[in-house]
């Protein structure tokens, strides 16, 4: 019997039997680009490995093995389109997390709000954030005087937040993490019990605005004293993270204070050179200019 060599032309081609890398990445410009197109999220513009990471999770929890079959049944599935946009957008955290942070926040930042009559706090893509600082000023006092905003990219995000909702795993971490944070009271006293969990009580969530807002693609839309974005870089691509720290420096007031959860995340804003670092206070910025 006579084996034929391959030819040059088959010699490289992949085994049909497994989808190969150009095939996964095909795939998944697809799905973003129809993401795009069908709901006005350009996830292209996000960070590629995040962005891989959290397709494929999706890709598993619904029972699929493709992430074209993702696409098919967003296409036709709105409960399985919200779901993955609300995984490309959300950052699941608790509240309080990062103890030092809240702390510098009290020492450093506190003082200087207490100069204003009234003072405007914008919190982007962080509900448990929001709810943490709501608690700082009311212990503080400057619960009367301050208006906290707080926005998520999708509705499915804000309606979450809005409810203000904590798994009981959560409430029991919060304490511990309030607690760290210099906490004056026990956080029993912000909570509801319910049956798997708890929620904020209404009069602190009275205090806060919810609303949507995707800050790479959507404008300033007041002037703030206090801004805090912490983690939401990660998310950006280059592109992504120049319109959105544009965005912030548009909103922010002068000798207002921004932080973005590190320093790291400053050096890709265009407005570097307006920004000086707050005394004493590690990660916290004031524009000056």
């Amino acid at each position: 019997m006579i084996v034929n060599e391959p030819s040059a032309a088959t010699a490289g081609m992949s085994s049909p039997s497994a989808p190969s890398a150009e095939i996964a990445e095909l795939e998944l410009a697809i799905l973003l680009d129809s993401l795009y197109r069908l709901t006005g999220y350009d996830f292209r513009e996000y960070a590629i490995t995040m962005v891989k990471r959290r397709v494929a999770e999706r890709v598993r929890a619904e029972g699929l093995s493709t992430v074209t079959g993702l696409l098919e049944r967003s296409l036709h599935d709105q409960q399985v389109l919200t779901r993955l946009l609300d995984a490309l957008t959300s950052r699941p955290s608790v509240p309080f997390t990062d103890p030092a942070f809240f702390q510098t926040l009290a020492r450093a930042v506190v003082p200087w709000l207490r100069t204003f009559p009234a003072v405007r706090t914008w919190i982007i893509g962080s509900a448990s954030d929001a709810y943490s600082v709501a608690i700082l000023l009311r212990e503080h006092g400057l619960e009367s005087r301050t208006r906290i905003y707080t926005t998520k990219p999708t509705h499915t995000a804000y309606e979450r937040a809005q409810g203000g909702f904590l798994a009981a795993e959560a409430v029991q971490e919060a304490g511990h993490l309030y607690a760290e944070s210099g906490g004056r009271y026990d956080f029993g006293r912000y909570v509801q019990q319910e049956r798997d969990g708890a929620r904020f009580v209404p009069e602190l969530r009275e205090n806060i605005v919810f609303s949507k807002h995707h800050l790479p693609s959507d404008g300033s839309f007041n002037e703030f004293h206090l801004i805090i974005a912490r983690g939401i870089f990660s998310f950006y691509g280059p592109a992504a993270a120049y319109r959105a720290h544009r965005t912030i420096y548009q909103s922010l007031a002068r000798l207002g204070i921004v932080t973005f959860g590190g320093v790291s995340a400053l050096g890709v804003t265009p407005h570097a050179g307006a920004y000086e670092p707050l005394p004493d206070a590690e990660g916290f910025f004031k524009r000056i200019r």
